[in-house]
């Protein structure tokens, strides 16, 4: 199959802090264009940002986002770069913190906190205390709280929960508290969550200290049986890398194809190329949002056959 990533052209030392705010980004003197804020868009955004171009794109963008597969229509797309010495571009590294293991089963070595959760001391209790009779719920509450590792709590992460035909999605509020109501008929005893931090907004502890600034964080796959889904969790989020830069796109062969699952369907391989090239098929990607998965989480969906990859498509009127 071929893929298309993201690409970073070679990097020089301008900062993004001096450069003049504008709609779209910000402005670089030295390069005399606008360097695209990737950061704030969509990947619906990026895609058509993308197709726009002519070969001259400068970009913030995150190394999660350099990492995720751009499933662009590979015949009208084309590969291209900046020349060297019209890029602008810095690598803003970020101190690494204690992350979550993404795509494992859990070890006493995992990056996350586990509690028995007890609804009598829950603020978000689902029954009044007075009746202390036991309520046999069709549901498992999956919560918990995500914070940085200096404890500060990272409000709007995306939490979803993933069957083969639908989500389901909770954010954490500005304590870093989330809750999701999971119905126990589909949950498995390999479940995947997945952590997204695209939109969060940080809390202060102070309102006269600027804490906690870092504003990036990587998206993270959990791999999570029954007994864990019915535990407290407190995750812990690692920081993204930050590069500012001319962007490409770089196609790629992959020596074994993925398994591709829309609206609960598994797509022939063959007809999901098709739809990509724009060729007749059956398969219609348009309206359609995408997650990828790397091997441990595919096999944790859909078992075996997905050992070299997963898409999930779902229609987004869903």
């Amino acid at each position: 199959m071929k893929v298309n990533n993201l690409r970073l052209d070679k990097s020089c030392k301008e900062n993004w802090d001096k450069m003049l705010p504008n709609n779209n980004g910000r402005f670089c003197k030295i390069c005399s264009k606008t360097v695209i804020d990737f950061t704030k868009l969509t990947r619906d955004e990026i895609q058509q940002k993308l197709k726009e171009a002519n070969g001259n794109l400068c970009v913030k963008v995150t190394k999660t986002q350099l990492s995720s597969p751009i499933l662009l229509n590979s015949e009208k797309s084309k590969e291209f770069k900046l020349p060297y010495s019209k890029v602008a571009a810095s690598v803003m590294l970020v101190a690494s913190l204690n992350s979550i293991q993404a795509c494992k089963e859990y070890s006493e070595e995992q990056k996350i906190e586990l509690t028995t959760v007890n609804p009598s001391n829950s603020s978000n209790n689902l029954h009044s205390k007075e009746d202390s009779r036991p309520i046999k719920k069709n549901t498992t509450t999956f919560q918990g709280k995500v914070f940085s590792k200096d404890k500060l709590p990272l409000q709007n992460t995306k939490i979803t929960f993933f069957t083969l035909n639908k989500i389901y999605i909770a954010f954490t509020d500005h304590h870093g508290l989330f809750k999701l109501e999971i119905p126990n008929d589909i949950l498995d005893n390999k479940n995947v969550i997945r952590l997204s931090f695209d939109e969060i907004i940080l809390s202060k502890r102070d309102e006269n200290k600027n804490i906690g600034l870092i504003e990036y964080y990587e998206n993270d796959d959990l791999i999570l049986s029954k007994q864990e889904m019915s535990k407290d969790f407190v995750f812990y989020a690692e920081p993204d890398d930050l590069y500012l830069g001319g962007i490409g796109l770089y196609a790629y062969e992959e020596e074994n194809n993925p398994l591709v699952i829309m609206d609960g369907v598994e797509v022939p391989f063959k007809e999901f190329q098709n739809s990509r090239f724009g060729k007749k098929s059956t398969c219609n990607l348009e309206d359609k949002e995408y997650y990828h998965f790397d091997s441990d989480a595919a096999k944790a969906l859909c078992g075996d056959k997905a050992k070299y990859g997963l898409y999930l498509f779902y229609s987004k009127d869903l």
